[in-house]
């Protein structure tokens, strides 16, 4: 009923990219499904009109504001759901046409607008699209990731400009993670920039 509904759905939307086993990972198409949905016009604007009218901007259709939920970003699942999502839904003819990037870039954008409070982001790949940068350029104060707490970053690739950007914009991080320091910029922004975080 509506009233369970309305104690779940919340809970549920935490993290809903979270996977058991990587054999169940169908089911990330399905929130992107939803994701795409509270994009706004503008932002629809960029994609194919056969995607644009099929799939996105219906937020009437629902009836929760499922992104609102989220407290867990992992950059792994989201591009895996993403790819999932493309797959399932690209025409053959826009298969190769760098669409998954515009989409990552696009749900960064809706999320930073929409989420109220991120307790956990992981990066463990090297990725073209920084969520951190994306809150800098909106300037958005309320976003989710100016309250995140903590910040898990693996991966052998070179993270010193996530590092500086996620410092300038989570004002409440208390906990980083870090396990691989390739260069002499990443130790110098993690020293200057996290100073006082647990490491």
């Amino acid at each position: 009923n509506r009233f369970w509904c309305t104690c779940a759905i919340p809970e549920l939307w935490k993290n809903p990219f979270r996977t058991p086993k990587l054999s169940q990972t169908h089911h990330l198409k399905y929130i992107i499904e939803i994701y795409l949905k509270f994009l706004s016009r503008e932002q629809a604007d960029y994609f194919p009109q056969c995607i644009r009218d099929k799939y996105l901007i219906h937020t009437s259709f629902l009836c929760f504001p499922y992104p609102s939920y989220l407290q867990r970003i992992d950059i792994v699942k989201i591009n895996l759901a993403t790819a999932l999502w493309l797959r399932w839904r690209l025409p053959n003819s826009l298969k190769n046409s760098g669409m998954g990037l515009l989409l990552i870039k696009e749900l960064a954008k809706m999320l930073d607008k929409y989420t109220k409070s991120i307790e956990g982001f992981v990066c463990s790949v090297a990725h073209p699209v920084n969520f951190f940068q994306i809150s800098i350029e909106g300037n958005n104060h309320r976003s989710g990731l100016f309250r995140l707490k903590k910040f898990i970053c693996h991966g052998d690739y070179d993270k010193t400009q996530l590092l500086i950007d996620a410092s300038k914009v989570s004002k409440k991080l208390k906990e980083l993670e870090v396990s691989i320091i390739k260069t002499f910029d990443e130790g110098l922004a993690l020293k200057s920039s996290y100073g006082n975080i647990r490491i």
